[in-house]
Parts: C-alpha cells; sequence; structure tokens
C-alpha cells in the first residue's frame, strides 16, 4: 500500500528526532578539525584574480560549498535570503530575477524579451542572465558562490547595473580519484507528491597530475502545493529538474591549462504555482493556496552550454582566454481565459498564450593580469558576443471563429491572414552584438597600505529587431523592424586603506549600464498610437564607504558598507490609455538608493554563527512619465527598507568519531512594493506586500565521510506573498495573481563523499 505524503512526513520527523535523541553525548573523540575554532580564509576572484576577501575593496559575499549544504540552497532564489542587500522576484519555475540595492523598476515579464538583465549572473566564466529567466542550475559540488554589489560596469559589462552573481564549480583534480553523493525525501505541506532529490559528483585522474575529468549529475523533484479549483487539480507547480555538467582540465605545462566545460539541464513544471488572490471564475477572494485555471500553464526550460577556458602563464602576468556557446530553449503557456470576457465578451474556456523562446549566441573574452607581488598591478581585455533571441506569441482559442461569427464581429476578416481560431499570434527576432574594452589599474603606497585603483570599461552595442504579426488583436497584419546602437563608457575609482593588519577602509565611485533595446511594433489602428522604435540604456553611479575587519584572533568578522547610488534613464515599461495589450519600453525619471549593509560572521569553538542586516532606502527623484503613475517619492519596487539573516550552527560530540549538530536559522522581509504607481494604483491587491519571516530546523550528524540530517524549512508555515497583486492587463474582470513562500517543508537528507577533501 502507497504512504501518504502526510504519513511521510510525520514518519520522517519522528524517524530523525529519535535517532538524534537516543545517541549519548560523550565529552569523546570529535571529527571536528583542530582548526574550527576559527574562521577559514576565503579566496575569491571577484576582480578577476585570486583575493582573500577581507582584502578586497568592495561590497562582496562568498558562500562555500559548506555554507550551501549546510544551509540548504539548492535554488538560485535562496542565495538572496542569506546575502545583504540582495532581493529575488520569482515569477514561476525557473523565472524571476535578482534586485540588489533596490535598482530595478520595471517587472520584465515573459511577453518583454526586450529586456537585458540588471544583475549579472555568471556560471564559472560563462553569463547565463536573461532578464527574467535566471537558470536554476545544479548547486552540487560548488566551490562558493560570490555576491557582488554595486555595479561592476568595469569588469563585468552592461548585465551588472546593480551587481554580479557567481556561482564557481569545483574544477578536476588530477591529484586522484574523488566522489560524492547526496540524496534526500522530504514533503511540503498541501502537496500531494514528494520531494527528492539525487546528486552525484565523480573526479577522475585520466593522467596523474596532468589531465583529468569531473562529471556533475543530478535529478530533484520538488512538489507542487497550489490547488486549481477550476478542474480540480492539486499540486501545481511541481518542478523537476535534472541534467549534468561535465568538466575536462589537462595541464600539459607548469604554465598551461586548458578547461572544457559542457552543461545540460532541463526543467519542467506542471504550472507556475501561483495564487490568484480573486477570479471572474470565483466569487469573493480564493484560499490561501487556490488557483482559478480553465487552461493549464505548464513550464519547459532546456539550458546548454559548451566554454573553453585556456590559461597561460608568462611569469609577470598570465593570459586567460574564455570562448562560450550558449543554446537556451524556453516554453511557457499562461492562461488568457479571463481576456475573453473582457474584450469579447465570449464566455470562460480554455484559451492558452503561448511564448517560446529561443536564445543562442557565442561570447569571448581574452584577458591579460598581472601576477607579480610588487606595487604595481593591473588588468585589461576585450570582450566581444554575437546572439541570436527568437520569441514567438501564439493567442489560440478553440473555436472563437465560430463565436465571432456569431456575434457578426468585422474582426472575421483577419482569419484568411491569421491561423484559424488564433486572436493573435507575433514572431520576433532580435539580432545582438557587443563588443567592449576593458581595464584597472593599482598601485600600492606607503608600504602597500595604501591602494588607488582606476579602472573603465568602453562598449559598443547593436541591436537589430524585426517583427511580423497578425490577427484581431493586433488589427490585421504587420510588418516592421527596428535597431538599437549606443556606445559609452563607465569609469571606476577606488581607494583603500589598511589601518591595520584585519582592518581595511575602502572609498568607491564607479559607474554601471544596463544596455537598451527595441520596441516591438505596436499597431497604430489597435491603440490609437505607435510606439517609439528604441529605448537606450539605463545607467548608474554608486558612492560607496566600506570597511572590512577580523577581531579575535580571526574568530569574527564584522563588515560593513554605506552607499548613495545615482539612478537614471530609467527604463520604463509604459502603456497605453486606455489598455490595448500592448505596451513599450521609454526612459525616463530617476531616482537614488541610499543604504547600509552589515555582515557579522563568527566562530566559538564548536558555535558557528552569523548576522547579515540591510536597510535600503530607494525612492524616486522625480515624477514618472504619464502613464505610468509614479510620484517624486515614491519607493522603487521589489525590495524592502529591512531585511536581515540570522544564522547558528552548534556541533558536538556524540561518541564513535561522530558528531551531531543543530542549526538554526531565522530570516526577516520588510514590506516591499511590487510596482512603481502602488500609491496611485487602486486597483491593486495587496501593495506593500506585507513584512514576513520565516525560520528553518536542521538536526543532524556526521562523520568524516558522511552527513545525514533532519531539515525543516519555513518552520512555522508562513505563506506570505513574495511577488505580484495587480492586475492582469490592468483590467477590471482580470485574475489577480501573486506567489508565496514555499509552505512548510520537512525532509531527510543524506551526503557522502571520498576522504580526499
Amino acid at each position: 500500500m502507497a504512504t501518504s505524503p502526510a504519513v511521510t512526513q510525520h514518519l520522517l520527523l519522528s524517524a530523525a528526532v529519535s535517532s538524534f535523541i537516543s545517541v549519548p553525548l560523550y565529552a569523546a573523540e570529535s571529527t571536528l578539525p583542530d582548526e574550527s575554532a576559527v574562521l577559514q580564509e576565503v579566496i575569491v576572484t571577484a576582480q578577476k584574480r585570486a583575493q582573500n576577501i577581507q582584502d578586497v575593496p568592495i561590497a562582496i559575499s562568498a558562500i562555500s560549498e559548506a555554507q550551501l549544504a549546510d544551509r540548504h540552497i539548492d535554488d538560485i532564489s535562496d542565495i538572496a535570503l542569506v546575502t545583504p542587500g540582495v532581493s529575488f522576484v520569482p515569477s514561476g519555475p525557473g523565472q524571476g530575477q535578482f534586485v540588489i540595492r533596490g535598482i530595478q523598476v520595471s517587472a520584465n515579464r515573459a511577453t518583454e524579451p526586450r529586456f537585458q538583465p540588471a544583475v549579472g549572473v555568471y556560471f564559472d566564466e560563462l553569463p547565463v542572465a536573461n532578464a527574467l529567466y535566471n537558470p536554476s542550475l545544479n548547486t552540487f559540488d560548488m566551490e562558493r558562490v560570490e555576491v557582488l554589489r554595486g555595479p561592476q560596469g568595469t569588469l563585468y559589462g552592461s548585465g551588472s547595473l546593480a551587481g554580479t552573481v557567481k556561482f564557481i564549480t569545483n574544477a578536476p583534480d588530477a591529484g586522484g580519484f574523488d566522489a560524492a553523493g547526496r540524496a534526500s525525501l522530504g514533503h511540503t505541506e498541501n502537496s500531494p507528491d514528494q520531494n527528492y532529490s539525487a546528486d552525484v559528483m565523480l573526479n577522475a585522474p585520466i593522467v596523474q597530475d596532468v589531465a583529468a575529468l569531473r562529471f556533475v549529475g543530478g535529478y530533484r523533484q520538488d512538489g507542487g502545493y497550489v490547488d486549481n479549483i477550476a478542474d480540480g487539480s492539486d499540486g501545481i507547480g511541481r518542478t523537476t529538474t535534472g541534467g549534468g555538467r561535465l568538466a575536462f582540465n589537462v595541464k600539459p605545462s607548469d604554465t598551461l591549462s586548458i578547461t572544457l566545460r559542457a552543461i545540460a539541464q532541463r526543467m519542467q513544471a506542471n504550472g507556475d504555482g501561483a495564487v490568484d488572490l480573486v477570479s471572474p471564475g470565483v466569487s469573493g477572494r480564493l484560499g490561501e493556496r487556490q488557483q482559478w485555471r480553465l487552461t493549464p500553464t505548464p513550464v519547459r526550460d532546456d539550458f546548454n552550454a559548451l566554454s573553453a577556458e585556456v590559461e597561460y602563464d608568462f611569469g609577470a602576468a598570465a593570459l586567460t582566454s574564455v570562448t562560450s556557446y550558449l543554446d537556451r530553449d524556453i516554453r511557457n503557456q499562461f492562461s488568457h481565459t479571463n481576456v475573453l470576457p473582457t474584450f469579447l465578451g465570449a464566455p470562460l474556456q480554455f484559451s492558452p498564450y503561448m511564448n517560446p523562446l529561443r536564445y543562442h549566441g557565442v561570447l569571448q573574452e581574452l584577458r591579460i593580469a598581472s601576477t607579480s607581488d610588487g606595487p604595481f598591478q593591473w588588468i585589461g581585455g576585450a570582450f566581444y558576443s554575437d546572439s541570436v533571441r527568437r520569441f514567438a506569441q501564439n493567442f489560440w482559442t478553440p473555436g472563437i471563429d465560430t463565436y465571432l461569427a456569431s456575434i457578426g464581429s468585422p474582426a472575421t476578416q483577419f482569419f484568411g491572414v491569421s491561423a484559424a481560431d488564433t486572436l493573435w499570434e507575433s514572431y520576433l527576432h532580435f539580432k545582438e552584438r557587443q563588443s567592449a574594452l576593458f581595464g584597472e589599474l593599482s598601485y600600492a603606497f606607503l608600504d602597500e597600505k595604501l591602494i588607488a585603483t582606476a579602472g573603465g570599461r568602453w562598449f559598443k552595442y547593436d541591436q537589430d529587431y524585426a517583427t511580423q504579426a497578425a490577427g484581431i488583436y493586433n488589427g490585421g497584419v504587420t510588418f516592421g523592424s527596428a535597431e538599437a546602437n549606443t556606445e559609452d563608457f563607465n569609469p571606476k575609482l577606488v581607494l583603500s586603506y589598511k589601518l591595520a593588519d584585519n582592518v581595511m577602509i575602502a572609498a568607491q565611485a564607479s559607474e554601471g549600464f544596463r544596455l537598451g533595446g527595441a520596441n516591438e511594433i505596436v499597431p497604430a489602428d489597435v491603440c490609437g498610437s505607435s510606439a517609439p522604435l528604441s529605448f537606450g540604456p539605463e545607467h548608474l553611479r554608486n558612492y560607496e564607504l566600506s570597511a572590512k575587519t577580523s577581531w579575535l584572533d580571526d574568530r569574527l568578522i564584522a563588515n560593513l558598507s554605506v552607499y548613495e547610488m545615482h539612478y537614471r534613464d530609467i527604463q520604463l515599461t509604459q502603456r497605453f490609455q486606455p489598455e490595448c495589450g500592448f505596451s513599450f519600453t521609454g526612459n525616463g525619471g530617476k531616482a537614488t538608493s541610499r543604504g547600509v549593509e552589515l555582515e557579522l560572521i563568527g566562530r566559538a569553538g564548536a558555535l558557528q554563527w552569523s548576522v547579515f542586516g540591510s536597510w535600503i532606502d530607494a525612492t524616486l527623484d522625480k515624477d514618472t512619465p504619464p502613464g505610468i503613475n509614479g510620484s517624486k517619492g515614491d519607493r522603487l519596487p521589489f525590495s524592502p527598507r529591512f531585511s536581515g539573516n540570522a544564522y547558528a550552527r552548534y556541533t558536538r560530540p556524540m561518541g564513535a568519531s561522530v558528531d551531531g549538530f543543530v542549526q538554526l536559522e531565522y530570516r526577516y522581509v520588510g514590506e516591499r512594493v511590487q510596482r512603481v504607481d502602488y500609491r496611485l494604483n487602486t486597483i491593486a491587491f495587496d501593495q506593500p506586500a506585507p513584512s514576513y519571516d520565516i525560520g528553518n530546523l536542521q538536526l543532524g550528524m556526521s562523520k568524516d565521510s558522511w552527513e545525514a540530517a533532519l531539515y525543516v524549512d519555513n518552520l512555522w508555515d508562513d505563506g506570505s506573498i513574495l511577488a505580484g497583486g495587480g492586475y492582469a492587463f490592468g483590467l477590471p474582470g482580470a485574475g489577480r495573481t501573486v506567489y508565496v513562500n514555499r509552505p512548510r517543508t520537512i525532509g531527510l537528507e543524506f551526503t557522502v563523499r571520498t576522504g580526499r577533501r
């Protein structure tokens, strides 16, 4: 007889707690290393060279491989919860965007492919950010994650207007065989499905100390927890992700290293997992975890990438060449059931709106950096990318031709052009090319206590856009093309001073940018007027003071950043009045973001702990253009004024060389607005979205080669809103949709690895 999810959840909790408390505690041999009483040195590559994180004069956080595992960070969105000043705005499985320090105004949607990302996301040397679609790649066998806050336009380019998130994998090791595995089983409340995952890593030398191969593969299922009351289905939002990555490294000499990497992953979901607050299909407000959809909303995301990295050490300098190819195929289906009665007076029925997106491109970066220990350091390089995005929109409603004919609609004249029963179809083609030159110079004065760094990036960007569209909602047939061209320069200046070996202060002024693009062709007959053919880049100027300190013989790290950023030429999504279903992007408005970020990280014997916190005041400096309804002093969307995280893990011997541990984590996120016109928009629900807090618990045991843990995420089952709350299309009668915290989730996880680490 099959075991129900609720029974499984109870058994997991009971068995794990019983086994944990039944083991007597001894002051006996422990597997804790001798150096566990102090914090370990963290090496990062934020400035394209290896450095101690406490010597990097910018606001940066690093999450190690052990912390990723200990804190149960399996998804890209979890990075925001353990890093000050960072938010993640979800919009469905495999969809969402980072927001750093409040810098983002337009809520990028799947139907707006014209946007570029505001936060760069890198997987090793491969940039993978694509505005709304930040891929949730497997974090197993990850060396660390680096989060760089503030504009990184000099070294990382246009996608790093507000910051950069870097995922760095473990490299192949030719020194010997290594292996690791991880498996988990659990359950989320209100889900009919189990959660489970399995990951494996194999590292094998091909030629001892010369060449090695490393493979990481995994599969996971996360149960859906939303009930669709329109058709009686449950478990909406169930997501499965499977794939792997392969890396080959060869070092034919002490000066040459070649690394080849490949990534392949498929993510699928049976629905977007959103909650509908209200719907035309139901009177009153829906339940806490319910939606009303006559049309399913499945998602599929195929991600594939290849890269070749060549490093050559000349002695005084090192040359690095990175060549990458990225291919991504995303299939979305949205429910436009509610649009039918609003526009056409048609009854509610199955009506899918499909948005396939295909992206592929080649990227090349060539850079050379100094490697000597002298006072003068430098790095310079060139970047080039050539990519194509193909995007389609198809609003297909079976039987709509017959209905329109029955009411004598003149729109039937367009049926000979568009496909049968298709209200709107369009095909968009973007071709993008970007080239850049970048560099940084630094010199150390006063016995290398004072370091001055100056840098800059020149870039040139060209985008060609072509579209064809047809259908009733398009007012007929349209063809069009547009282009967007940009050329600019971004400077950077940093001064850092070491007051003592354990205290560094730094000041910086830097700029970042987000590329503009081309608007789709808007039919003037439908909307009453046309839209501009293109929009320009955004610019950001950042002024920052920071302090990095360590105390108590490296048992305590205390870092503080204070900043003010001036955000201009903001890209704003504008809609026609009255609403016609089309939108366009224009530049307008200015904003200022001020804030404070604090990091405290400590260790006291067997106790590890950390406290992160941030305060952000991001507001408009003047009114937005007409039709957007943002006013001077209004808050920018998506970022809470206050957020924080507290974490503690206590470990003690349990006998037989086994250690037991207890881990607690508390997260607080303040209220957030979801749209720039929140004060004047009287039809938006839950604006601002209320603050929330969640707690996580782990109990476990570990030895040299294995660890077993019971975890409980979202202890008090908080269901607060994360994103959303406005009308779809801004129309009366349309569904109001939000994304909420994942309910309480209980599970067991077991990890095993060889003794090489």
